[in-house]
């Protein structure tokens, strides 16, 4: 038994909370996992380095952009793994038209970290919310050779794990003047 501003008594963890007694119960404890339950609800932690995939492969990541209610730019962007980049600038953008580049190795490489780190392939297009109201945008991922996921939301709702990659492009893209 510990004591503390807590007690740990077996696989049990006691606190006293602003409302009374708080209890929790350690189901799994491993050195990157933790299962515990809390009012019969079990509840799963994991640390995020399992996520992390040296063998996940970006072939192509697309974004397709389009008009919201106030003045978001609309294009298509398409970048390859091997930097070739094409931004198609279509509304509100300072780039109207057809632009192609590589991306610099830098950014390239910040990408494809970030890509290893976003356990897409737990991604479910379906659990994807769209909102009401925001930048729609439909986003395209080729992976791995022959696999891919594709989904509509917007610029509010993009899932957590990919969302450092579009941030990532459309702060290079306003830097590079096609906003």
């Amino acid at each position: 038994m510990v004591k503390g501003p807590y007690s740990i008594i077996d696989n049990r963890i006691i606190t006293k909370e602003f409302d009374g007694i708080f209890e929790l119960s350690v189901q799994n404890l491993t050195e990157d996992s933790l299962e515990i339950e809390i009012n019969g609800d079990v509840r799963q932690y994991y640390s995020r380095r399992l996520e992390y995939d040296k063998d996940l492969k970006f072939n192509s990541i697309s974004i397709s952009s389009y008009k919201c209610m106030d003045l978001c730019w609309e294009f298509d962007y398409r970048l390859d793994s091997s930097g070739f980049e094409v931004f198609e600038g279509k509304y509100n953008t300072q780039t109207i038209g057809l632009k192609k580049s590589k991306l610099n190795e830098k950014l390239l490489n910040k990408v494809d970290s970030l890509f290893k780190w976003s356990n897409i392939e737990q991604l479910d297009p379906e659990w994807v919310p769209i909102a009401v109201d925001g930048w729609f945008l439909k986003i395209d991922v080729n992976f791995n050779e022959n696999e891919s996921i594709s989904f509509s939301t917007t610029s509010f709702e993009i899932p957590y794990r990919l969302k450092p990659i579009f941030n990532l492009i459309i702060n290079h893209l306003e830097e590079k003047g096609l906003k």
